[in-house]
């Protein structure tokens, strides 16, 4: 028996550190990091490297919260 499933490609998408408010507003699928996924979805779609449908993997950071009259200490 052969498998003749074509190999699907998972697209890592890194957007690095943003604020906690930026990052809810994503999980609700709203805001300005929405754009921008979406902007780089269809940029990869485009270029052909994957094919349309394939799985997104999102990685965002929260940022460090500063404390303090200083900021960080």
């Amino acid at each position: 028996m052969t498998d003749e499933t074509p190999e699907r490609k998972i697209i890592i998408l890194d957007f690095g550190n943003k604020r906690r408010k930026k990052i809810k507003r994503l999980r609700k699928g709203k805001g300005p990091l929405m754009t921008d996924v979406k902007d780089a979805v269809q940029e990869v779609e485009q270029n052909g490297t994957i094919p349309a449908g394939s799985p997104v993997v999102i990685v965002v950071v929260k940022e460090r919260r500063q404390r303090g009259l200083l900021g960080k200490w």
